[in-house]
């Protein structure tokens, strides 16, 4: 596949994902709705206009549809999806506090190849800061499936 329609796959399966992000805040209690249905909103405008550029460009011939993707960065951008599917079901599993610890230290050794003493303390201001947010805004974080 070529980098222009992979481009334009992606910025149309966002496209869904907004549709369906404004269609959920719809149904949030008012106040709770304004802000996520209003960026939403704003973005699916971004990504029409985006869509609608590329779309464009594709029919005036404006791209080099023989730029093919490599096996090398198709394999980078799959590493890098697993590692975002990875940090969602960890979420869904253990829940948003540890799961997002769990993923960040992972990610910081594993990927970034960071040692452990420069990523135990990433991790834990990382968790820190959020807990502090946490805390001014007297936000509940998600806990997991499995009671963690």
């Amino acid at each position: 596949m070529t980098k222009s329609a992979l481009s334009i796959a992606f910025s149309a399966g966002l496209f869904l994902v907004l549709i369906w992000m404004a269609w959920e805040a719809a149904n949030f209690q008012e106040l709770a709705s304004y802000f996520p249905f209003y960026i939403s909103l704003i973005a699916i405008v971004l990504i029409v206009v985006d869509l609608i550029t590329q779309l464009r460009k594709v029919r005036k011939k404006e791209v080099d549809d023989k730029d093919e993707i490599s096996k090398k960065e198709t394999g980078a951008v799959i590493k890098y999806i697993l590692w975002f599917v990875g940090y969602l079901l960890m979420m869904l599993l253990i829940g948003f506090l540890i799961g997002t610890s769990v993923f960040l230290l992972l990610f910081l050794l594993l990927e970034t190849k960071l040692k452990l003493i420069k990523a135990v303390p990433i991790t834990a201001l990382t968790i820190a800061v959020i807990l502090l947010l946490g805390r001014i805004m007297s936000l509940e974080w998600p806990s997991g499936m499995i009671g963690i």
